[in-house]
């Protein structure tokens, strides 16, 4: 008897460095001898002109009709807020796997309390959506190998909520909101330097092994699931604003 063929679910997810945070200011504008101020942001917020970029790539998601089915962001306060920018109206789930890989006191998270005094919405910021039972941490937060863990599961649990059923095998689409260092080791990336909103598009399958209970991602030869969709926003120049909103 022929083996029957399995499924496969497209899923088209785009990466996002998150928008202009104060940290980003003081090393971009401040002298060496001062970047010791980067100690001082535990999570740091973005910046007012971080909100106000974050508006062109929201005019090129919607140009391009991206409407996502998960939004999705690290931990980490300044991707929050920037997915927030991005999709005022829809949930964000900061998941575990996604934070920064270097270290350093402006790659810690903070706390739930301490956050939802930035955000937009914090009612519309879902915690805890991680489906492992292994508690987060800082350590395990940087693991992008986490993540991926994460993920199968996660969009499992979108595909069993589709109504009506003939919609579960529809492709899906994610936005992710992460950082420069992660997104290039997640992409396998030579290192170099990311604009602040670079956003890639990223092409995979969602292989079920077993109707919508069992499944692992599937990416295609590396070097051609990946391309460019946004290119970033250059900084702007220091200004009275940008100062206001990072004062320490």
């Amino acid at each position: 008897m022929a083996q029957q063929q399995r499924r496969s679910i497209n899923v088209n997810i785009y990466l996002v460095r998150h928008a202009e945070s104060c940290t980003n200011v003081i090393a971009r504008r401040q002298p060496w001898h001062a970047q010791y101020k980067r100690l001082l942001y535990t999570d740091p917020p973005i910046t007012n002109d971080g909100k106000e970029a974050a508006q062109q790539l929201k005019a090129a998601l919607k140009a391009k009709g991206v409407k996502p089915d998960l939004v999705l962001s690290s931990r980490l306060l300044r991707a929050i807020q920037t997915a927030q920018e991005l999709y005022p109206r829809r949930n964000v789930h900061p998941v575990c796997g996604l934070a920064e890989t270097v270290g350093g006191t402006s790659n810690k998270f903070s706390s739930v309390k301490n956050q939802k005094p930035f955000l937009r919405h914090p009612e519309r910021v879902k915690y805890r959506m991680e489906t492992s039972a292994l508690k987060c941490n800082d350590a395990v937060d940087k693991k992008w190998r986490f993540f991926m863990a994460e993920l199968t599961p996660i969009l499992l649990q979108l595909i069993a909520t589709r109504r009506p059923c003939a919609k579960r095998y529809e492709p899906i689409t994610v936005v992710i909101v992460s950082h420069s260092q992660w997104i290039q080791k997640f992409l396998g990336m030579q290192k170099r330097k990311l604009k602040n909103l670079h956003t890639f598009k990223l092409r995979l399958k969602l292989l079920l092994l077993s109707d919508v209970h069992d499944a692992v991602l599937v990416r295609p030869e590396r070097g051609k699931e990946t391309t460019t969709f946004f290119d970033g926003v250059a900084p702007k120049p220091a200004d009275e604003a940008d100062a206001a909103n990072c004062k320490k």
